[in-house]
């Protein structure tokens, strides 16, 4: 996938995930920290959470794996304490 092509199907997906359900219920945060791009982005209402990190937006966008890939558990388990399968919003 080009550059371009990635950057627009990471756009497309972030604005069918904001525009297309009660946004209310989402929390993402976009932004830089040690010159890489971070997406951050959880469902209130299920707790899960997904993070991303990359050289570009598109490339933050689309390597977002459930947060407990990134040692954090919080909100990725069950109440069982099983590891959930990656899930998309």
């Amino acid at each position: 996938m080009s550059a371009s092509e990635a950057q627009n199907k990471a756009e497309e997906e972030l604005l069918n995930l904001v525009g297309g359900v009660d946004v209310q219920r989402f929390v993402v945060a976009i932004y830089r920290h040690a010159d890489r791009w971070v997406v951050e982005a959880t469902d209130r209402s299920s707790g899960l959470s997904r993070v991303g990190e990359g050289s570009s937006f598109a490339e933050a966008w689309l390597q977002q794996e459930p947060k407990y890939a990134y040692g954090s558990v919080a909100n990725d388990h069950g109440s069982d304490g099983l590891d959930r399968p990656r899930q998309s919003f």
